[in-house]
């Protein structure tokens, strides 16, 4: 079994208006001035997340039983102004115990991740960066660290999706204790439904299993 390894990342300084050096992260005191709002100063700042989701994909294939092909799913948030994108994959484990991934890079640059059933069933999807607008002054490593969590949690079996009343629910927990979860409301058609209850009621209390590992002398 082979073993993740983030790749360096890089530590450019960025300077204000006035020609003094700022950490993104750290940038505002306060509230964000308004001019902030819907402006991606250094858009730059952000490619350093397609080298992490490339040494992500390269560790999920070289170490797990995945079928990986081009697939063509990302949902822009607002068509006409969304970014787009200049890769998109699927990568489906071979038991259908373990939860499918797709990822794509997307042009701003970023990387857009949707994980487990319902969120395909439903078009959601998770960005990273969400906006990367100056206002909402994203830390690069924290993004990325984001974006490790939830891929290798699902890979690791440590993913969590189940249906609500009214809505759905997915969780992780991270290697070292932690997690994330988001629930939403959002009300879900019967078949949907139908077919996110086939599929997760056979999962041991909603918890996709591990991604089957790649058998050895198998390319």
């Amino acid at each position: 079994m082979t073993t993740y390894h983030r790749p360096t990342l890089p530590d450019p300084e960025f300077l204000d208006p006035a020609g003094q050096p700022f950490p993104y992260g750290h940038r505002w005191a306060g509230q964000p001035p308004e001019n902030s709002y819907s402006v991606s100063t250094h858009p730059e700042r952000f490619a350093p997340l397609h080298q992490v989701a490339d040494a992500l994909l390269e560790h999920l294939t070289s170490t797990y039983d995945v079928h990986l092909e081009q697939d063509s799913w990302f949902t822009r948030e607002k068509p006409g102004e969304g970014t787009s994108t200049h890769r998109e994959l699927r990568l489906t484990p071979s038991s259908p115990m373990s939860a499918p991934l797709r990822l794509a890079w997307t042009d701003f640059p970023g990387v857009v991740v949707q994980a487990g059933l319902v969120a395909r069933l439903v078009e959601q999807q998770q960005l990273f960066p969400v906006c990367g607008c100056d206002a909402c002054d994203d830390d690069l490593e924290h993004l990325v660290q984001e974006l490790e969590e939830l891929v290798l949690a699902v890979a690791e079996g440590r993913f969590h999706e189940r249906l609500l009343t009214n809505g759905w629910q997915w969780s992780f927990t991270t290697a070292d204790g932690g997690g994330r979860s988001s629930e939403s409301a959002e009300g879900l058609s019967a078949d949907i439904r139908r077919t996110a209850t086939q599929t997760l009621s056979a999962l041991p209390d909603g918890r996709w299993q591990p991604w089957p590992l790649k058998s050895a002398g198998k390319a």
